[in-house]
This record gives C-alpha cells, structure tokens and sequence, in this order.
C-alpha cells in the first residue's frame, strides 16, 4: 500500500476536516476559513469533527478570531459542526483531516475517519510528536481496514498560543512562534503540504521541513515544568490549595530551568546516538533547548540573559498557569488544587517523554534526568511507564497506553528505524 496525493488534489477546492474542540482547533478553524493555499487551492470549505461529549452542539456556523486585547481580527463561517464522520469527510473526494487534539485522541480519531476517507486524503496531527506516523502507519496498514492511499504529516509544535473566548464561537491569539518544522509522507508530497500549511498560517511562522524522528524527540517541558514546581511541596493526601492559579511560565526558577536543559542534552545524545550509527539520517531539526527558543520566539523575549530569564519574560507565554481544578476548602473558600490529570502529565509524559525514553533505551543511551521526571510524574498521574530511574519501559504495567517503539513490539534500533524509513527518508511500504 503506497501513501500518495493524487495529482488534481491541489489544483481545486478542497474540503478541510478540523478534528478537536480546543483551543488550538477554534483558532485554526477560523484561520483556514477562506484562506488561500498557493495560488490554485481556494479551502472554501472548513467543517469541525468534534467527537468530545456534546461539545459538537456548542460551535457556532460562525469562528471570531480576536488579538489579545480582545480587538476582532476576523470573522469566518464554517460549513458544517458534527461528531459524525460520514457528515464532514466526502466520501467521494480526497480531503484535509487536520487533528488538532491531545495525543491520547489521536487514534480514536483516525480509527473514526478511516472508513470515510478517499483515496489521496491527507492526514494530519498539529502537533503530532510521539511516533504520529508509527500510529498511522498501526492504524491504516493493518490487515483489518481498508487499504487507501494517503498522505501524512506531523508539526513538531502548534505554531501558536491561544485561548478560546467563548466556546465554539471565538478564540484569542496570544503568540506566534517564529518557525515551525512539519515532517511530511512521503518526502514527494512535502511541497505541496509545506504550502498548504504556510496559506493556512499567513506569513508566520514560517514552515519548515523535516522528519518524523525530529518531530519525535521535540517535546519534553511541560512535565519538566511541573515537576520543577511542585518538587518541594507536600503531595500527600491534603491538596496543595491556591488562592489563584500560579504562574506556569513565569514561576519557573533556576533548578527547573536547568532541569529542561539536562534533558535536552539527554535528547542530543539521542540524535548522536541515531546520527552516528545511521549516516543519512537527518535531525538537523533536533537542537538544544535555548537555541530553538530563540528561533522560536526570539522577539518576543524580553530577558536573553539566561534560559530562565527567556521562559519568564517571553510574551506569548505572560499569563499562563499551572493546570488547576477548583474546589471549596475547609472554611468554606473556593480555592485551587493541582490538576495532574491535565495533559501536561497524562499527554507528554506517555505520549511524548516515555517515546522519547524508548527509543533511548533502544539506543543504549541513559536518561537519568528524564527518568527522574517520568517518574515524579508516573506517581502523580497513578501509572508506570517506567520501572526504575536507569531502569526499562519493557513489561511495565501501562506500556500499552504508551507511543513507544516497545508498544508496537520493537525491541532493537534497527528493525525501528527500518519499518519508518527514518534512515533513508523514504517510508515504509507495507505490502
């Protein structure tokens, strides 16, 4: 089965699925509504896939994107809100599925719209790190389903920080990052997609190619961060209470600053490892923490004194908290307790530090600073991922509701790299 776009794909209108109701989807969906992609590709017509509860019912037929102050940038009408797949993809022609939710949706998703897609469709994750295209590949390739042929691709982050307004009817733009890196498969799509996705975005940020692999080893902070804040408090069985919810970025202080650029190094020696015993394989994309913050968000820092000054004083993160729930305290007070559920711990430990972990494990390389976050957060979160600082994700008790190499069954280097294509760039064919 051969992943492809069929030729005409892009010289017409084209149909554009938004899977998700969160923050990132209510922004997207109102920046693709009319957009223009390449001078042939009018994307007229924008539905929502939202497959949550009864959020489907909540949208409104009409998205108001706002800056931060709260001043309407625009106003953009979609065209169809539904949970049922068979309402939003065309059966009859190839499409644009975009998944803008958590990691831990994504397979509900593509099991959701894998019988309805045409030949030629594109499927796409923002972001997509954690072995995207292994899951893809698991979902799409396997002797049960249908085969069709496809298109995939994966950002290594969302290219914005948003919030929604009012749900389903407008979404606030709080930053732009300057670059983001998109891997697409196969390689022969990828100035079609990196088109597609730069008439999506507008000038910025600028969109940039690279591999799944680079995707893959792009996202480790958040947990970090939590764990850095938390460390010292007493998490027992009397909740940590808050006035307000704190400061997510702006808190964050020198140990757990150098905590993000221990593990970041420990991601270096990952690409090392991987560059030196694959010769072609390319993680350019793959660089130290400080320096992809620049790159990313360069203007918008106030403070490039330090790595914590960068984190605390870049503007697009001013306001962000730590994910809290709200709950009445003994004395009859609303305060805040820590969320540990929030995907900060439940979606980029699993879904993006254990696949992480795997593939180092696979590479003979230790991790001790990541392992000691994945286990800080395993604890919160109820779950083992991971036996042991310096220990295995082998035979642990929740590997299955991980992405790592190990939960597909790849238990050496070679055979991981192979099935992916991520040696010679040219992705697996099945049979």
């Amino acid at each position: 089965m051969k992943a492809n776009v069929k030729s005409g794909l892009f010289d017409q209108s084209i149909s554009v699925v938004i899977c998700g109701g969160g923050n990132a989807a209510h922004l997207l969906a109102g920046l693709v509504c009319e957009s223009t992609v390449g001078s042939k590709l009018q994307m007229n017509d924008v539905s929502i896939l939202d497959l949550y509860k009864d959020e489907a019912k909540r949208w409104s037929s009409t998205i108001t994107l706002q800056s931060q102050d709260g001043e309407i940038v625009k106003e953009s009408k979609l065209n169809r809100v539904s949970d049922n797949p068979s309402e939003v993809i065309p059966m009859d022609a190839p499409c644009v599925v975009i998944l803008v939710v958590p990691s831990f949706a994504h397979e509900v998703y593509l099991r959701a719209i894998q019988p309805h897609l045409a030949e030629g469709s594109i499927i796409g994750a923002m972001p997509g790190y954690g072995s995207f295209d292994v899951l893809v590949r698991h979902v799409f390739e396997s002797d049960n389903v249908k085969p069709i042929s496809y298109c995939m691709f994966a950002t290594d982050e969302l290219p914005w920080a948003c919030r929604i307004s009012s749900y389903g009817k407008s979404v606030s733009l709080l930053g732009t990052k300057n670059i983001v890196n998109v891997a697409v498969y196969p390689e022969t799509q990828e100035t079609y997609v990196v088109g597609m996705l730069q008439g999506m975005f507008g000038e910025v940020p600028k969109v940039h190619i690279t591999n799944f692999m680079s995707v893959t080893l792009s996202t480790y902070w958040h947990p970090i961060i939590t764990y850095g804040f938390y460390r010292k408090l007493p998490l027992g069985d009397q909740p940590i209470e808050f006035d307000s919810p704190p400061l997510f970025y702006e808190s964050i202080d020198e140990y757990t600053a150098n905590s993000i650029c221990a593990v970041s190094k420990e991601i270096l020696s990952i690409k090392e490892a991987l560059s030196s015993k694959y010769k072609s394989i390319e993680l350019s994309a793959v660089v130290f923490v400080q320096d992809w913050m620049l790159n990313s968000y360069g203007s918008h820092i106030a403070d490039k004194s330090s790595f914590q000054k960068m984190l605390n004083t870049n503007e697009a993160y001013q306001g962000l908290t730590h994910p809290t729930l709200v709950i009445t305290s003994n004395d009859k007070k609303k305060v805040f307790v820590p969320d540990f559920h929030y995907r900060y711990l439940s979606e980029d430990v699993p879904f993006g530090q254990v696949v992480c972990r795997g593939i180092a494990e696979l590479c003979g390389v230790p991790t001790p600073k990541l392992d000691e976050v994945i286990i800080w957060s395993q604890e919160r979160l109820g779950k083992q991922y991971l036996t042991c600082i310096n220990g295995t994700v082998c035979g642990t008790r929740d590997l299955m509701e991980t992405r790592c190499p190990q939960r597909y069954g790849y238990t050496n280097i070679d055979d991981f790299i192979l099935a992916n294509g991520y040696n010679d760039q040219i992705c697996y064919i099945k049979k």
